[in-house]
Order: structure tokens, then C-alpha cells, then sequence
């Protein structure tokens, strides 16, 4: 992994698995690496000056606004069943924010988060006991 500028970032390819890295104090008394903990994927630049992406953690089916997102997180807090979660639904950035910083992941890094998934998958669909990575 490692922490990259906007300009950079914006040069990286489609693909690119990263999180926003947040502000950190000038003074350096604290280090906060989570940031907004929302891990994504870039899927392009556009125009040179805002990028495409998707959260990993999806959007539920059918949604326009947070208040669809949060209508579907009642109803399955009511213990209704919620809406298949939507593996498409990539947006523009739009923020613009000329020092923002980037967590991105190398290949290594990416590959390892591939296999952890297909661990985990693998344990639910086997039903076996969780063992530790």
C-alpha cells in the first residue's frame, strides 16, 4: 500500500482499490489512518479533474438518494427483507479536494483482499468453524 496525492491518483488505472486518506494535525500529535473507512474502486478519470468510483460496500437495488438507502436499512431493522444489494453503481467523486490524500492498494495488497473474501466465502459455504488469517 501506499499514500498518493490527487494528481497521481487521478493517474492511476481503472481499477485502482484505495480509501480516502484523511487530514492529518500539522503538529503530528495524532495519526488517524481510517478516514471515512469507505474502501472503493476507481473505475476512470474524467475530464483530468474528477475521477469515477464504488464503494465496496454496496447500495442496496433500485436506490436515488441516502433517504432510499435509509429506508431499506429500517425495513430490515423491522426485520423485513432488505433489497439485493447493487454491485453496479459506480459515481463521480465531485469533491475536487486539491489536497486530499489517497490509501492505495498495490497489486500484493489487492490480491490478499481477493483471497480473504474467497476465504470467508468459502468458510460460509462450507459452514466449517471461522479460522483466523
Amino acid at each position: 500500500m501506499r499514500i498518493v496525492d490527487r494528481e497521481t491518483f487521478l493517474n492511476l488505472p481503472a481499477g485502482t482499490v484505495f480509501m480516502k486518506f484523511p487530514d492529518q494535525p500539522e503538529d503530528g500529535s495524532y495519526f488517524a489512518l481510517d478516514g471515512d473507512g469507505e474502501v472503493q474502486i476507481k473505475w476512470r478519470t474524467s475530464s483530468g479533474v474528477d475521477f469515477v468510483c464504488q464503494n465496496l460496500v454496496p447500495f442496496p437495488e433500485g436506490w436515488h438518494d441516502d433517504g432510499d438507502v435509509s429506508a431499506n436499512q429500517i425495513a430490515m431493522l423491522r426485520g423485513e427483507e432488505g433489497k439485493p444489494a447493487d454491485y453496479d453503481c459506480a459515481g463521480r467523486d465531485g469533491l475536487f479536494d486539491q489536497d486530499q490524500l489517497f490509501l492505495v492498494w498495490d497489486t500484493d495488497s489487492h490480491q490478499k483482499l481477493i483471497d480473504l473474501l474467497q476465504r470467508a466465502l468459502d468458510m460460509q459455504l462450507t459452514e466449517s468453524e471461522p479460522a483466523a488469517p
